[in-house]
């Protein structure tokens, strides 16, 4: 890929085509994943959270010594 075409999609002045993304990906040792977008927002939070997994769970309730019955 020469520099001029480079600058060009950098600049907006041309959209790439795949295959230059894909160029541009592995040459940054990227790798280009197309997803459904309906599993978008679940891939997105799985990047934010540096792919760890957080589960919610209800703590187990402890019986109140405190307060006589």
């Amino acid at each position: 890929m020469s520099v001029q075409h480079l600058s060009e999609i950098e600049s907006s002045k041309c959209d790439p085509r795949l295959s230059s993304i894909e160029r541009i990906a592995a040459t940054m040792d990227l790798a280009v994943m197309l997803v459904p977008e309906h599993m978008a927002p679940e891939i997105r939070r799985y990047i934010a959270s540096q792919g760890r997994v957080f589960t919610i769970t209800q703590p187990a309730k402890e019986p109140n010594h405190d307060v006589p019955t």
